[in-house]
């Protein structure tokens, strides 16, 4: 059967079958406000732990999945069920749709909706970045960029030898100005900071999201580090 997620009034919760809540994060995005045929996965914060408990009841491999994530929760819980739900979604399988895709699902106060931010094809990694890189064959034409998100409002922007620091709301724009000054391909690596709330990691993720530059390319694997 063919489900459709369809939002037309805004929630600050999505409630699983067992009435728990989950506070989403909030996304300026507003590409994506329609999913259909999905499978809800949750990933909810304890009130009283503050650990991470992950619902997978409902996960269906051959669906959409929308991934329900508390915003209180930090990158550093967060990341073992994303690296979990990247290798169940490209493992080996009897049932399979190559179609399927991963959603984070966010709110969108702006819209008074839902919004989902698609990263079926974000690879994890709980490794060093620097190990990554001097292992990774790359394009003798690409310039790697690494984004190491130390706190949201201390920002390391490291190229070739050069490092640039810059503020939250002007760490696009310095981003930007980098990489304009070179004739190749400039490939940016996201470095994040374990304690980083999940809340933190959307809005930088959105606001990656928008780059268009014909010079920038976001790799799809990401770092979170402790």
């Amino acid at each position: 059967m063919t489900r459709v997620i369809l939002v037309l009034v805004l929630t600050a919760f999505i409630l699983s079958c067992e009435k728990r809540e989950v506070q989403l994060a909030e996304s300026f995005l507003s590409d994506i406000t329609v999913v259909r045929d999905v499978s809800p996965i949750y990933v909810f914060y304890d009130e009283h732990t503050g650990a991470a408990e992950f619902n997978r009841n409902n996960m269906i491999g051959t669906t959409n999945w929308l991934v329900n994530i508390d915003k209180r929760l930090n990158m550093a819980q967060v990341y073992p069920h994303l690296q979990f739900l990247y290798k169940k979604r490209n493992g080996d399988g009897m049932h399979k749709n190559t179609a399927a895709r991963n959603y984070f699902s966010c709110s969108n106060p702006e819209l008074q909706n839902l919004t989902f931010l698609d990263f079926t094809n974000t690879v994890y990694h709980g490794g060093s970045i620097a190990e990554f890189l001097s292992g990774f064959e790359q394009d003798s034409t690409e310039i790697p960029v690494i984004v190491n998100f130390e706190t949201t409002d201390d920002i390391l922007i490291i190229k070739g030898a050069k490092e640039h620091r810059a503020a939250r709301k002007s760490w696009l724009d310095t981003l930007l100005t980098i990489i304009r000054s070179d004739e190749p391909t400039n490939r940016v690596y996201l470095n994040i900071n374990g304690e980083m709330n999940f809340q933190d990691y959307i809005h930088m993720r959105s606001s990656v999201d928008t780059l268009t530059q014909d010079k920038v390319q976001i790799s799809n694997h990401e770092f979170i580090y402790k």
